[in-house]
């Protein structure tokens, strides 16, 4: 399931991009496969546990978009979104999506 979070340009979060993933079988437990280096905008992204990545806001008000790959016990993959959002002081705000 997509996935998003937002903060302060320079800023870091972790995000559990499993938390809200499920498995209709269910084939426990799922685990986080890579993440895509991000586009549309300046934040990165990397894995830090089998389900948690680490988000570095970039240094301009932008949206960064990611998509990532968790997998299941039995090995089945899926493909999920996760949409960064930048906010700068002075900014306005952040941006819509």
């Amino acid at each position: 399931m997509n996935d998003s979070v937002a903060g302060e340009c320079f800023g870091l979060a972790f995000v559990n991009l499993t938390a809200n993933d499920s498995d209709p079988e269910p084939n426990y437990p799922l685990n986080l496969l890579a993440i895509s280096a991000g586009s549309g905008g300046q934040a990165s992204a990397a894995i830090v546990t089998s389900s948690v990545v680490e988000v570095y806001f970039g240094g301009q008000y932008d949206i960064t978009t990611f998509t990532y790959t968790v997998e299941d016990s039995l090995g089945a993959t899926d493909t999920a979104t996760l949409t960064v959002a930048s906010a700068c002081q002075g900014g306005g705000g952040l941006p819509q999506q």
